[in-house]
């Protein structure tokens, strides 16, 4: 028997039912978040359930109350859920002693994050959705990135996997969807061009990527020690600061606030903090980096 190496993010989707038949004999347990966000989530829970009970998986179920919605907060609620969801995440991998969490990202979902970073004019190294990435004591990994959506729901369609198509994606009522909705209207011509854009942009900055993520995990085992990082040019600085931020779901980030959080760092001053957003700060504590919520 393989051994079961896994925690697996299911939202009841096709792309994540997929991910859980695939590899359902390496997955130790499956995680459920029902936000009740949409009058329809009792049957994205009904269908994980009963394909958990079906085949003997271990299944953890969150209902996200208000009291919970509380305690993180947030002026963007898909960052908010983020966050909601990757504790819950770390909480269940934590119970069984592992790090790897698989969830369900597909090529679908790397286009769209790359298009939206790239209207938005964002900074970044990398365009688009890492395979793996980290989150706390979590490493989070994504098996499909590279299989569009369709390819997954067809999986599905053949091997009779009941799945739910989440009715808010085709709505404007958040910045991604409109993005999507921008990308699929793109000529072929025009697509091709993108893509290749992408690739080459990502090809390109590999090496420094690499670099960067690099001293970014040796800085998060310092547990984001100041003087660690006072230490690297600027380039670096800047880089690591944005993956700090990008890795605890801070959104908006731009040039100006990494520059004023780099500033933060350099300051003198002990005890004093940066605000990120509505009671969320950045604190120098210990000559360490902390983000708390005031």
């Amino acid at each position: 028997m393989k051994e079961k190496l896994f925690i697996a993010a299911v939202s009841g989707g096709p792309d994540s039912m997929c991910m859980l038949d695939i590899y359902r004999d390496r997955i130790k347990a499956v995680c459920f978040v029902n936000y009740h966000d949409r009058d329809d989530t009792h049957i994205d829970q009904k269908i994980v359930k009963e394909y958990c009970k079906k085949h003997n998986v271990k299944l953890h179920i969150l209902d996200v109350t208000e009291e919970i919605y509380s305690k993180y907060p947030y002026n963007n609620y898909q960052d908010q859920c983020r966050r909601i969801r990757y504790n819950f995440f770390n909480q269940i991998a934590k119970i069984y002693g592992l790090i790897d969490v698989i969830v369900a990202h597909n090529y679908n979902d790397f286009l769209e994050t790359a298009y939206s970073q790239i209207l938005s004019n964002k900074k970044n190294m990398f365009l688009g959705i890492k395979k793996i990435s980290y989150y706390k004591n979590i490493r989070i990994i994504r098996p499909l990135i590279n299989f569009p959506k369709a390819l997954l729901q067809k999986y599905c369609d053949a091997n009779s996997i009941q799945y739910m198509i989440d009715s808010t994606n085709s709505k404007d009522i958040y910045q991604r969807n409109i993005h999507r909705k921008l990308l699929g209207i793109l000529d072929e011509n025009t697509f091709r061009k993108l893509v290749n854009y992408i690739n080459s942009y990502n090809e390109l900055n590999a090496p420094y990527d690499l670099e960067i993520n690099k001293y970014y995990l040796l800085w998060k085992s310092k547990n984001f020690d100041l003087s660690y990082i006072l230490e690297k040019a600027y380039f670096y600085q800047y880089h690591m600061v944005y993956k700090y931020l990008s890795n605890n779901f801070i959104s908006r980030i731009n040039r100006n606030k990494i520059n004023q959080i780099i500033d933060f760092i350099f300051s003198k001053k002990q005890n004093t903090y940066y605000r990120l957003s509505n009671n969320i700060f950045l604190t120098k504590k210990y000559n360490e980096l902390k983000m708390v919520r005031g």
